[in-house]
């Protein structure tokens, strides 16, 4: 049985306890300044299909925090100057040489996943630690990230712990 279900008391203190633990402002704060600003990356993130992945996504489902973790939004690069644009609007600045291709990779070069990205912009912030990486796939966010922790040796190398 929940405990939630039992009497209103339950609930209350329930719905309290998630609404702090799986709380995204908690891990987007370090990236944005209010949270108009993370509202207005969701309606981004609608608009293009982005996702966001890598360690901020582990920290909000782990109701953990890692100091010098970095946001990584994967977004189609059909669709990722919309991205960009978004983030240079909260004043987001690309950082100079930062922006690779995948031009050449043969497969089983690099880590899983790779060949589904077409380039990785990395964007910095006066006066905020963090970065943000936007991760331009192929196809969409959703395979390469599929496709990299799919990976056998992601398989495998998570058992050990």
């Amino acid at each position: 049985m929940h405990v939630a279900r039992t009497n209103q008391y339950f609930r209350n203190l329930t719905e309290t306890y998630w609404n702090s633990r799986l709380n995204l402002a908690r891990v987007l704060d370090p990236y944005f300044n209010s949270n108009g600003d993370i509202e207005k990356l969701r309606e981004m993130m609608k608009e293009t299909g982005a996702i966001i992945s890598g360690s901020t996504a582990l920290q909000f489902f782990a109701r953990d925090t890692y100091c010098d973790s970095d946001l990584d939004i994967y977004v189609e690069d059909t669709k990722s100057q919309i991205a960009q644009l978004f983030l240079t609007s909260l004043g987001y600045k690309i950082l100079q040489n930062a922006i690779g291709t995948n031009d050449g990779l043969e497969p089983g070069d690099g880590y899983p996943g790779e060949l589904e990205i077409e380039k990785v912009i990395t964007l910095v912030k006066p006066g905020i630690a963090q970065f943000v990486q936007l991760v331009c796939t192929k196809r969409e966010p959703v395979v390469a990230i599929l496709q990299f922790h799919s990976s056998k040796s992601l398989i495998h190398s998570s058992t050990i712990f």
